[in-house]
């Protein structure tokens, strides 16, 4: 079923997200959607949900067809074959959903915001040349998989 709750609060989006069993992101395909990566991709994962996408640039630039489910954007066909394949397979839809997770564990803001702290003290001291973000290997994508080289005193 679809509800639309309009505006509301982040606690009333983690209480309807608890509820579900999976994630979709229905986005048509248009200039804005083909770079944007939207955040309620982070909001499920963060609740471990299975995610479903349309496949565009600006989400394949973080997600791998191993960490999201991917659709063709504009086929409700395609959508309805992936929603499918992840009711029928359901292990390893939560594989999937373990890898992007993972990926998720990087962006979190317990982790970006030291990198970020680093990043305006050596912007507002003239060094932002040095401040370089040392980023996981592609199959590695986990949060303990990357650190910040040239840090700034």
């Amino acid at each position: 079923y679809w509800t639309d709750f309009g505006g509301v609060n982040i606690e009333r989006i983690a209480r309807e997200i608890a509820r579900v069993d999976l994630g979709i992101i229905p986005n048509k395909r248009s200039p804005f959607t083909e770079i944007n990566l939207p955040t309620r991709i982070f909001e499920y994962l963060s609740m471990k949900k299975p995610v479903i996408a349309c496949r565009t640039k600006g989400i394949q630039d973080y997600f791998s067809e191993e960490e999201i489910v991917y659709f063709e954007p504009g086929s409700v066909d395609d959508l309805a074959l992936a929603i499918q394949r992840v009711y029928e397979d359901k292990e390893r839809a939560r594989e999937i959903m373990g890898r992007g997770h993972k990926v998720y564990g990087n962006f979190r803001w317990d982790f970006q915001k030291g990198y970020l702290v680093e990043l305006f003290q050596a912007l507002f001291s003239g060094k932002l040349h040095e401040v370089e973000p040392q980023l996981p290997e592609p199959g590695s994508k986990d949060i303990t998989d990357v650190s910040i080289t040239n840090k700034i005193s």
